[in-house]
């Protein structure tokens, strides 16, 4: 009990971080949006790309003064929130050691998803299932259920934002963790043992995490980026299109 409470604690903590760090990261990443969205409104409305019949002038103008500034602050929050989580998890998930401990829990529930396939039913024990030859097909199955599992088990929860933020952790950590040992699956010849994956996974474990979060970070930023010149180029569309009619 007294093991169960220091865990909750634990979890506690790691969540109030977590949350004050993505809210730092909302904060700052949708003010630049928003700043970036005045900027190119300023840009266009100084410029003749808004050039526009006089009675759609302000149509065109409110577009640019409204749109942009504030659709530039919700998708470049939006990406606060991503790059938040990604910071947190370099921090206690990589940092702290995290990762090992969330891989042994994946592949326990990884073996106990095998274990409870036709196939595997008759098995005595955990050991027989982690040594057994499983197909690829079932290993990669089995996996993703894990994470699944994972990821919607109410250990370590509580209610309201902290579900949410730790449903948000946990799935972007399960997320990084997949792609290393999915990876590990994929190299192997014929069967697949979840030892043997666990062996190799261990050795790649932290530094693929690390690689998968900040790649995912910076898809992340392009995407937003992207997002962001499409919205500003809504201004000029609509002064060329309301110029041909």
């Amino acid at each position: 009990m007294q093991v169960d409470r220091q865990r909750l604690k634990d979890a506690a903590r790691v969540v109030g971080r977590a949350a004050a760090t993505i809210a730092v990261r909302v904060a700052a990443w949708g003010a630049l949006g928003a700043g970036l969205g005045l900027f190119a409104a300023g840009v266009e409305l100084l410029s003749p790309l808004l050039d526009a019949p006089p009675s759609w002038w302000s149509l065109a103008r409110l577009v640019v003064l409204v749109v942009y500034p504030v659709g530039g602050a919700v998708l470049f929050a939006h990406l606060g929130v991503a790059r938040g989580i990604g910071r947190v998890l370099l921090f206690h998930a990589v940092d702290q050691g995290l990762v090992i401990e969330v891989l042994d829990r994946l592949l326990e529930l990884a073996g106990r998803a095998a274990g409870r396939s036709a196939r595997l039913s008759a098995l005595a024990d955990r050991a027989e299932v982690f040594a057994a030859e499983l197909p690829l097909a079932d290993a990669e199955r089995a996996l993703k259920q894990a994470g699944d599992e994972f990821v919607l088990g109410s250990d370590l929860e509580g209610g309201g934002a902290g579900r949410w933020v730790m449903r948000r952790l946990k799935r972007a950590l399960v997320h990084a963790i997949e792609r290393v040992t999915l990876r590990v699956v994929r190299a192997e010849e014929g069967g697949v043992s979840l030892e043997r994956v666990r062996r190799l996974a261990l050795e790649q474990a932290e530094a693929g995490v690390r690689d998968a979060i900040l790649s995912t970070m910076k898809k992340q930023l392009l995407l937003a980026a992207a997002l962001l010149a499409l919205l500003v180029a809504t201004g000029p569309l609509l002064a060329a299109v309301l110029r041909a009619r």
